[in-house]
């Protein structure tokens, strides 16, 4: 992974853990390195929100910054929320509330709950919505200009999506998220 590998660099280097992930030193803070390692910290702390993002706050910084550790932030708050919510809804709107909400990562996850609502048996039409507002909007450095955008925000949207029109199946969650594979 991106973030991960510049990180890794930089500490070598003598930079420290705490600054490794800041954009000053990682052009991949915003990428999702630290989203897709996070969701060890909610099953750490079931039903604690609080905890899970302060955790996450703190760890997420050696490899990324910003927009990518809210990533490590919305994974790991689900993940403490799977314990007690009561749908899918409720487990996205949890990790939605533990998101700075002038950041654009609560953005993006706004849009897709408030779409979802207004299109609830249409998810091919929210994800023409997300990747029309979104997806052009600060991809990888190393996929610009390319069909690749490993952004934070726009992959925890994917993770929503699946999570808002998969009904609690698998199976269904999963074909929904991966939808981008099958060129929607």
């Amino acid at each position: 992974m991106h973030a991960n590998l510049a990180a890794r660099r930089h500490l070598k280097r003598g930079v420290p853990p705490h600054l490794a992930g800041h954009p000053d030193y990682n052009v991949h803070a915003d990428d999702i390195d630290f989203q897709i390692e996070s969701d060890f910290i909610g099953l750490m702390a079931p039903g604690m929100p609080r905890s899970a993002t302060d955790i996450a706050m703190r760890a997420g910084r050696v490899m990324n910054f910003g927009e990518g550790i809210y990533g490590g932030v919305f994974v790991s708050c689900m993940y403490s929320a799977t314990f007690f919510a009561k749908s899918p809804r409720a487990v996205v709107e949890a990790g939605l509330r533990c998101l700075p909400p002038r950041s654009k990562y609560h953005r993006v996850i706004a849009d897709v709950l408030e779409w979802s609502r207004a299109e609830p048996s249409d998810w091919e039409s929210v994800w023409r919505r997300m990747e029309k507002k979104w997806n052009l909007a600060e991809p990888c450095p190393e996929g610009a200009m390319r069909p690749f955008n490993i952004d934070a925000a726009l992959n925890g949207a994917y993770i929503a999506l699946g999570l808002l029109y998969g009904g609690g199946e698998m199976d269904r969650t999963i074909e929904v998220f991966d939808a981008r594979r099958a060129g929607l």
